[in-house]
């Protein structure tokens, strides 16, 4: 892990594949690392160290939080050799917290550009067209799509974009094409573009796989 090639993949220098998935479901996570519990999810600071080891068992360079108003329980959760938090937060007095973080490499936000100093992402909202998403993102320095990457990989980076409906319908060969195919291309980072919805296990691991033969 090294969130160094995720912040390259922000400026367009990225040199390998990276993944960025931001908002697994916790069926997702609990059939990943497989474990389960009330005892995983119950404070900010379990739930951090869940999603960490999730993050770290995918090979993600980033850990991506969203803390609800408890960025510093959060951040006393300790990150692997390499890793770094992508923190979402639609408050901007809670992305401006996180922006003075050393544990933080980058911000991520559904609002309006506000002036911080780490790299910006612009998420896509729920029932929000790419193409709204895209017209949203001036400014930013990455968008975060829920379909459609492949019309606007080399504009500016994009995260996600695979869509959940394609992940959870194809079949693996499907997934493994089209995640290869999307790579071809400079500027876009492995995720299915997912907004918190349910996710099948085996179109996830699917994309897993081929993320990680793409290292």
């Amino acid at each position: 892990m090294d969130y160094r090639e995720f912040l390259r993949l922000l400026k367009g220098e990225n040199s390998r594949a990276v993944l960025f998935e931001p908002f697994p479901t916790r069926k997702t996570v609990t059939q990943v690392i497989w474990r389960g519990g009330d005892e995983l999810w119950d404070t900010a600071f379990c739930r951090a160290e869940t999603l960490i080891e999730f993050y770290a068992y995918i090979r993600s360079d980033v850990a991506v939080i969203e803390p609800r108003g408890e960025l510093r329980e959060m951040l006393r959760a300790e990150l692997p050799e390499g890793m770094r938090f992508v923190v979402v937060s639609d408050d901007p007095d809670e992305l401006r917290a996180a922006d003075d973080s050393e544990p933080v490499c980058a911000l991520a936000t559904r609002g309006e550009r506000i002036g911080v100093e780490k790299p910006l992402i612009c998420l896509a909202r729920e029932n929000e067209a790419p193409a709204e998403t895209y017209c949203r993102s001036e400014g930013f320095d990455a968008v975060y799509l829920s379909s459609d990457a492949e019309k606007y990989i080399g504009k500016k980076p994009v995260l996600g974009g695979i869509g959940t409906d394609f992940i959870n319908t194809a079949g693996p060969l499907d997934i493994y094409s089209r995640v290869r195919e999307l790579a071809e291309t400079p500027g876009w980072a492995v995720g299915t573009g997912g907004l918190g919805e349910p996710v099948e296990y085996l179109g996830f691991i699917s994309m897993l796989g081929i993320y990680d033969k793409l290292l």
